[in-house]
């Protein structure tokens, strides 16, 4: 019985000491620092042909889930599934690749230190999650003008950050779908250069929330359909998406939604966008519902032949618009409207521009609780406003300056036409170089203007009509070519009136007060 014991008791420390030896030469797990296992010290070949996943299992293993598995330049082929747990990295030397065999997957877990270059390769599966930040390069993105779409989908599948280099070239991207918060950025000194792959309808669609594209660049295909940025709410309700520092040309679409989708879209960031020479509209929003921002915007379709709107936002509220410039064609069959705005409330919209547009440079539609600043309108052909149902709104600092005398229109409007509005007030509106009426107000009431200044307009200045009343303007320098002023409602009023060049009527009918 004792020599039993003693026989068991030295069996048992040859068993410990194993365990406490590395069997790759590294560190012990029990040592302070990580343990650090390089992956030929456990048999592996790294040629591409003999099967290293044993190896790896045993560096793997040997890590103990807080270690790194170094890979040395070589060719390491797995031919069977392999796991890398959560608290292990692996670190790529230079020319060190994985190659999952058919059939065979990598589940990733943990973290991966390499340079831009591709170290996933084979015919067989990744998955899991990667921890950190890494490159679509990683899955064999070249950046050579070629399509790299399987790459970059592999990243944003796998990864929490995507870097998109162009240290080589373009990336041609297309059908890219996003379904876990990611983000995809560009770096470098200069903006990832993306090309639209030619039969793709959208570049990039999103349907998660916890997105970010980043510091991005793309040519669009042509087609006249595509949209970059396509946010798609089908499944679920998306919210915290941000688009930022985003450069496009020849875009057909830039920013769109699923509009007949059955959930909304929250909390959208639009920030610091350029897209020129674009054939479609810039963004178009139907299911944002709130905590929309669009921030410093710059749209040009001069010169192009477009009749797309640049803007088109519905259903929304709390939106915040700053600085933003956008242009249309001004050509014949160029142009279209400039920002339309259907149901939407609570928006405040500060210094923008819209110019060179066919039609209005703005359209609000059934809005409310509008609040916009610095706004100017120039070089539009129908009209600068068109507000139809808009009520408790304010509206400082306007101008609309049109192109009268400049060329000729096919149908002309006045410069600012409001609809069925109640509850408005401007404050500095001025209306100019319309080629007719300056401002006409249809079935308004309670609208309030002060320091208004028509000038040189190709019709009567001011005019009322339907059941418009109770209109109030203060402080006004008009200049028409027909009547100055049109008023009907009989508790509407002008006061300060300076009149110059014009024939004048008090009004057409009613008791309006001047």
């Amino acid at each position: 019985m004792k020599k039993f014991y003693k026989h068991t008791a030295w069996l048992m420390a040859v068993l410990l000491t194993a365990a406490l030896i590395p069997a790759c030469g590294g560190p012990s797990g029990g040592a302070k620092t990580p343990v650090e296992i390089r992956l030929t010290a456990c048999g592996a070949k790294g040629d591409g042909v003999t099967d290293d996943r044993p190896a790896l299992e045993q560096a793997l293993q040997q890590a103990n889930g807080k270690g790194v598995v170094l890979l040395p330049q070589g060719r390491y082929l797995l031919a069977g599934d392999v796991t890398v747990p959560a608290g292990v990295t692996l670190r790529f030397e230079a020319q060190a690749v994985l190659v999952v065999a058919a059939g065979a997957t990598l589940t990733l877990q943990g973290k991966i230190e390499a340079a831009a270059a591709r170290i996933f390769d084979g015919e067989g599966a990744l998955a899991g999650h990667i921890e950190g930040a890494g490159y679509a390069e990683w899955f064999g993105a070249a950046g050579h003008n070629e399509d790299d779409s399987a790459a970059v989908q592999q990243a944003v599948d796998l990864l929490d950050t995507v870097y998109l280099t162009s240290f080589a070239g373009a990336h041609t991207l297309g059908g890219i779908r996003i379904t876990r918060p990611v983000t995809v950025e560009g770096i470098g000194d200069l903006q990832a250069k993306l090309y639209m792959e030619a039969r793709s309808e959208q570049m990039f669609t999103i349907a998660s929330g916890g997105v970010t594209l980043r510091n991005l660049s793309v040519v669009g295909n042509g087609r006249p359909k595509g949209v970059v940025f396509y946010l798609d709410s089908a499944e679920r309700d998306l919210s915290g998406i941000r688009l930022e520092n985003l450069y496009g040309f020849q875009i057909a679409n830039w920013i769109g939604d699923n509009a007949e989708a059955a959930h909304v879209i929250t909390d959208l960031v639009i920030d610091t966008v350029r897209s020129d020479y674009n054939t479609g509209v810039g963004i178009r929003l139907n299911r944002c519902t709130s905590g929309l921002v669009i921030e410093d915007i710059l749209i040009n379709n001069v010169g192009v032949n477009t009749n797309q709107p640049l803007l088109i936002i519905e259903n929304a509220e709390k939106v915040r618009m700053r600085n933003m410039d956008t242009a249309g064609g001004l050509g014949t069959g160029s142009g279209g409207h400039g920002f339309i705005m259907r149901n939407c409330r609570d928006v405040l919209a500060e210094r923008c521009m819209v110019d060179h547009v066919n039609g209005y440079s703005m359209i609000l539609q059934d809005c409310s609780n509008f609040r916009i600043i610095n706004w100017i309108s120039s070089l539009y052909e129908t009209g600068a406003f068109l507000f139809e149902n808009v009520t408790d709104s304010t509206f400082e600092n306007i101008k609309a300056n049109g192109i009268y005398g400049a060329t000729t229109v096919r149908d002309p409007g006045p410069g600012m036409h409001l609809k069925g509005c109640s509850n408005l007030t401007f404050s500095s509106l001025m209306v100019e170089f319309n080629f007719v009426e300056g401002l006409m107000l249809e079935d308004c009431n309670n609208v309030q203007i002060s320091n208004l200044v028509i000038d040189r307009n190709g019709g009567d200045g001011y005019v009322e009509t339907g059941r418009s009343d109770g209109n109030v303007i203060t402080g006004a320098t008009i200049t028409a070519s027909g009547t100055c002023v049109r008023q009907i409602g009989a508790h509407s009023a002008i006061r300060a009136l300076v009149a110059r060049d014009v024939g004048f009527r008090e009004s057409v009918e009613g008791k309006a007060t001047l």
